[in-house]
């Protein structure tokens, strides 16, 4: 999934059960297709309902610990994400959910239902 050349979004893990009543946690897989890619900031975007964006979870990835102008060409890199959907006041009910990089075009992966 294409999201900002030299950075494309292989796809995403999340283990747990539906709905989600603790915490979520999704697990971006990324593709370095260059060394040190002209990238700083991936959000993880959820979108309310009515389709507008309710929460944006933002940052280098792996919380820093790997930002993209550390990446090589040709490694896959891991970037787990944590939202506790209380603590970032998301009320119960479906949330549909994507990426972007550097406030580029939005990336859809999903949806997640928070429940109480």
């Amino acid at each position: 999934m294409p999201v900002r050349p030299g950075t494309p979004l292989l796809g995403y893990a999340a283990a747990g059960q539906s709905p989600v009543t603790a915490a979520w946690a999704p697990v971006l897989f990324w593709r370095a297709e260059r060394d040190a890619p002209a990238a700083t900031v991936r959000s993880l975007v959820l979108l309310g309902a009515d389709g507008q964006e309710v929460y944006r979870l933002s940052g280098p990835p792996v919380d820093g610990w790997y930002p993209f102008d550390r990446w090589r060409a040709g490694e896959v890199v891991r970037d787990p994400l944590w939202l506790i959907p209380q603590a970032a006041g998301l009320t119960a009910g479906p949330y549909r959910f994507g990426v972007t990089v550097d406030g580029g075009g939005f990336v859809p992966l999903g949806e997640v239902v928070f429940g109480r």
